[in-house]
């Protein structure tokens, strides 16, 4: 309803309700006629064919049963387009949504905020768009729970709301929310800002993987990550302090890895690939050579011996993998 009043308002109407319990509720409506109400801008004298929303009967066809998911091997190595989590109940509003999204991202759907939730923590998404005003959990309670949780703290965060306000405004931006967008909305508007967050999220990934490179992952850990939240942070420090533990195991896997972080697999892979862009296979392989570099300037022994001290047992296949991190061969770097 907060929705149609605000229709109504742009048209200079008005809308009024008389409710009584046990009859029924009756809502009202007032137009001005004519236009002589209305500023130049606000008339439209024709509609272009291509700017016309297409029918419900059109929109609704898609349904959760045939909507695109995220499918991965063992380790996640398979991923294509970006994961976006719809939670709005609202089943016309979110199949409308969805609709203009398909093309170029895979969509998940919740209905409500718990559901949202748990959908979140299941899949990881790339990035939540969701309603505010919903049952069981509302938009910005959705909002906290996700910021506030190591395994979806990283997750962008658009609301939607019907509350023009500058209060409700400001409530979503204090609990974490990466952007705000109010009821009614162009949906060309909503593209462009979930292009911009994930395309934001890319660059965070990609000076961040520049700065391994020259200074390590383990040192970058000591180090105030630029656009990377405290709980972000103190994850991939989690997640570094539990691979140098296994340095020198050869067998330490991805599962054991998954295991003492205390997340799915699926959870490490997405929430790695979100942070620093690598899968938990080359996260591992990134901080043993990084700690190996180390070692060879340190001249602290022999290449082979240092490939066998930071966890590879075959030294040719080090060498492979050095040279295609730090563009140089062992030898050549010491």
């Amino acid at each position: 309803m907060a929705v149609t009043k605000e229709l109504v308002e742009l048209h200079h109407g008005s809308i009024t309700v008389e409710s009584h319990e046990g009859k029924g509720t009756k809502f009202t409506i007032y137009f001005p006629l004519g236009s002589e109400h209305l500023k130049p801008e606000e008339i439209v004298d024709s509609i272009e064919p291509d700017e016309m929303i297409e029918p419900a009967e059109h929109i609704i066809q898609f349904t959760e049963s045939n909507t695109q998911e995220l499918t991965t091997d063992d380790d996640g190595e398979k991923d294509t387009k970006p994961l976006l989590l719809i939670v709005e109940d609202n089943d016309d509003l979110r199949s409308y949504i969805r609709s203009y999204l398909t093309k170029d991202y895979q969509i998940s759907e919740a209905s409500d905020g718990e559901m949202g939730f748990e959908k979140s923590i299941e899949k990881i998404p790339d990035l939540v768009v969701s309603d505010v005003m919903m049952p069981k959990m509302d938009g910005f309670e959705l909002c906290k729970k996700l910021k506030t949780d190591e395994r979806t703290s990283h997750i962008p965060v658009i609301l939607l709301t019907a509350r023009a306000g500058k209060e409700s405004k400001m409530e979503g931006l204090e609990i974490g929310a990466d952007d705000f967008i109010t009821k009614p909305f162009d949906v060309d508007e909503l593209l462009i800002r979930i292009k911009n967050l994930i395309k934001q999220r890319n660059e965070l990934q990609d000076q961040f993987l520049k700065n391994a490179e020259i200074i390590g992952l383990s040192q970058l850990m000591g180090l105030p990550a630029s656009g990377i939240s405290s709980m972000d942070q103190k994850f991939l420090k989690r997640a570094v302090d539990t691979v140098e533990e296994h340095l020198d195991d050869f067998e330490f896997s991805v599962d054991q890895f998954t295991n003492e972080m205390a997340v799915s697999q699926m959870q490490l892979y997405r929430k790695l690939k979100a942070l620093v862009n690598l899968s938990a296979n080359e996260f591992i392989r990134s901080i043993r050579l990084s700690h190996s570099a180390q070692l060879i300037k340190q001249k602290s022994d022999n290449i082979a011996q240092i490939s066998y001290a930071v966890g590879f047992n075959n030294p040719s296949y080090f060498a492979e993998c050095f040279k295609k991190q730090f563009g140089v061969s062992p030898s050549e770097y010491s």
